[in-house]
């Protein structure tokens, strides 16, 4: 009897073991593949203790649709940002300094050490890794500023004047460009003191434009402006297009609107969205053009799900039960 319980208790030791295995197989395999896939950032509370939120950066591959967790840490800044890099298996995320101040840190996932990448920022916004540059948005004194970070040299370089403040940028790793909604700060402030002098209580929204630029910040061309928030930019990789999402005013109610923008003869024309609002903390199309992933709430819902323009279905990809979802973008495996 012994000798069968002996038995029994090994074969389920070995099961566990085996499943173990299988698991941590699975998933350094997900970590490994560098199809393109989304990555995606969330907070959530810490239990039992509420005052403390831990930050978990997520991989999903669209197609196998798996969904792993990938890397977590204390959430200590003004917004949580995270950008997991499947090339060089580093992730990108924003923690607080000593000053209070967020700064970049990668976390290498092989090696396991932790780098603090800037040292005088003071809130990032915007965070997006390629094979050699992370490119980033950030403000180290009155104005968001897109910089470029060197991954080899560790050298940050900036695009544009300290008059100009951005918004949001998106990239086309096969070209090498990016894309950029920017506008003038000191305009954006004299129209504000003339409205401040006036009877008139309406705020008028400042020029935005969008602009392409190479990956050197060395060839730069408006594409395109209009007084209202250019909030979001994708690229549509299989028309060659570039898509500005943009409301008339901040946080408006109203339903936001879209200009497609030809990237070679910056032809533009009208871009019909999706039924439901899509929020800023992240948007993409598609790799074969056939749907975009977005972040809105379906069914009273909140969470990324991937919008298909023929069937105008939406289908959940992500949606965080116990937490919130701050931002996520599609990874290219060209990227």
């Amino acid at each position: 009897m012994k000798h069968k319980l002996f038995l029994v208790k090994g074969l389920l030791l070995t099961v566990v073991l085996i499943l173990l295995l299988v698991g941590c197989s699975s998933k350094n395999n997900l970590i490994e593949q560098n199809d393109d896939y989304l990555t995606i950032t969330t907070t959530t509370y810490i239990q039992p203790d509420l005052d403390e939120m831990t930050t978990s950066i997520y991989k999903y591959a669209p197609k196998t649709k798996e969904l792993i967790e990938i890397f977590n840490f204390p959430y200590t800044s003004q917004y949580p940002l995270g950008a997991f890099s499947s090339n060089d298996k580093i992730v990108y995320y924003t923690k607080t300094d000593d000053n209070k101040h967020d700064q970049i840190f990668s976390y290498n996932l092989e090696t396991k050490e932790e780098t603090k990448l800037t040292t005088n920022l003071r809130a990032v916004n915007q965070i997006i890794p390629t094979k050699e540059k992370v490119f980033f948005i950030a403000s180290s004194n009155r104005v968001l500023r897109l910089g470029m970070l060197d991954k080899q040299s560790g050298m940050i370089s900036y695009w544009g004047d300290e008059d100009t403040n951005v918004e949001t940028i998106t990239i086309n790793p096969d070209t090498e460009k990016l894309y950029i909604s920017a506008f003038s700060y000191s305009q954006d402030r004299e129209v504000i003191e003339k409205q401040f002098g006036s009877d008139e209580n309406k705020y008028s929204m400042p020029l935005f434009s969008v602009y392409e630029t190479d990956f050197k910040f060395t060839d730069t061309q408006q594409l395109f402006s209009e007084h209202a928030w250019i909030k979001i930019l994708m690229v549509n990789w299989i028309d060659n297009k570039i898509i500005a999402i943009y409301d008339k005013e901040y946080n408006s109610e109203e339903k936001s609107k879209a200009v497609s923008i030809h990237a070679s003869s910056h032809e533009l024309e009208e871009f019909i969205l999706p039924p439901e609002r899509m929020q800023v903390d992240g948007a993409s199309f598609s790799v074969d053009g056939k749907g975009l992933y977005v972040t809105s709430v379906i069914n009273d819902k909140r969470g990324v799900y991937y919008y298909d323009f023929e069937s105008k279905e939406y289908t959940p990809v992500f949606i965080s039960e116990d937490g919130f979802i701050n931002n996520f973008q599609l990874i290219l495996s060209t990227q």
